[in-house]
């Protein structure tokens, strides 16, 4: 009932906030898959609001029966379940997201590289071992790259911000709540209000080459 629930949300939140100036969507892990899916409904009910900046935070993971899984496990309603075709689903919302909305976004993905829980997770999806090693990582930095340039190579590409932030022996999963986000020379924190006020910009892209 997850979609059911967003919409019961939204319901609050609108009348909460019924015109902002400025509108940021972001979440991180699951809530950026989140992010990818739900961002034109949101930004559909705000039809006057000028500003608006749309951030998912370490999500994404490949894996071969993606529209299966919307379709028959998140339950996911047409419009958003059509739109799953391929092992990359937040890539394929993405491409949804802005074919609904256009530039009306500004649109941004950070992560670590390589993000060190999703390279566990996606070991898994590979080969059934729940565990990390050097070459998960490996493995996933090249999936990474290739998500990467696929964002880039979107109707509206996006702005990527790369981090190498350590946290239990490997790079750290999402910033959005982590102390973190406020640290480097140009901050997680920065990063996101300079797009939201305008300036959006790739960092430490360098790291691959998309």
């Amino acid at each position: 009932h997850g979609y059911r629930n967003f919409l019961a949300a939204m319901e609050v939140i609108l009348h909460l906030f019924p015109s902002p100036e400025k509108l940021l969507i972001t979440g991180g892990s699951a809530g950026g898959f989140g992010v990818s899916a739900l961002a034109a409904d949101i930004v559909e009910r705000y039809p006057d609001c000028k500003n608006i900046t749309v951030c998912a935070d370490s999500s994404y993971l490949r894996h071969p029966a993606w529209p299966e899984i919307v379709k028959k496990i998140w339950k996911a309603p047409d419009h958003i379940a059509e739109a799953a075709v391929s092992d990359n689903v937040v890539l394929d919302m993405f491409r949804m997201t802005q074919k609904r909305i256009g530039d009306r976004a500004k649109y941004l993905f950070m992560i670590g590289f390589p993000d060190g829980v999703l390279s566990i997770f996606q070991n898994y999806v590979d080969s059934g071992q729940f565990v990390p090693s050097e070459e998960a990582e490996k493995r996933f930095a090249e999936l990474l790259k290739e998500h990467i340039s696929g964002l880039k190579h979107l109707d509206i590409p996006f702005s990527i911000y790369l981090h190498s932030f350590m946290q239990n022996g490997m790079i750290q999963h999402c910033t959005l709540d982590a102390p973190t986000f406020r640290k480097g020379e140009l901050s997680p924190m920065d990063w996101i209000w300079n797009a939201v006020n305008g300036k959006c910009e790739d960092y430490r892209l360098e790291l691959i080459d998309v």
